[in-house]
């Protein structure tokens, strides 16, 4: 699983609930940080822009720390369980998402996308396109 390389255990996994598609991680500067609603709500539909949920007009997205992301056994590659859910959350879809978050991260001369969370600290997100 991708996600334990590019994150440690108390950043989050985000994913649609019922189906394939890509998941998103936001990295934490520490465990526990609070993350406002409006970064959560931003990575939730990248995630739903990338799955199964695509052409519908809202999808339900899991929110779960790393650490309770375990792959599958014996399942087709890519299959989690999820052995504890922090949150879960209706987001829009909404395919220009992508692109503004790709303008905001130019414009800002970064090679990620980063959110400031409400108390001024910053968090990276990731995407990982599930092939």
């Amino acid at each position: 699983l991708a996600a334990r390389k590019l994150a440690q255990g108390h950043d989050l996994w985000l994913h649609t609930v019922g189906g394939p598609g890509s998941h998103v991680i936001m990295r934490l500067a520490w465990p526990g940080q609070e993350v406002p609603e409006q970064p959560l709500q931003e990575a939730g539909t990248l995630a739903a822009n990338k799955s199964w949920q695509k052409d519908a007009d809202s999808a339900e997205i899991a929110c779960a720390e790393v650490r309770h992301i375990k792959p599958m056994r014996g399942a087709p590659q890519g299959t989690v369980h999820i052995d504890k859910i922090r949150c879960t959350r209706r987001v829009p879809v909404d395919p220009s998402a992508d692109k503004r978050l790709q303008e905001q991260t130019a414009s800002c001369g970064s090679s990620k996308p980063i959110q400031e969370t409400a108390d001024g600290k910053q968090c990276d997100l990731y995407a990982e396109q599930r092939k």
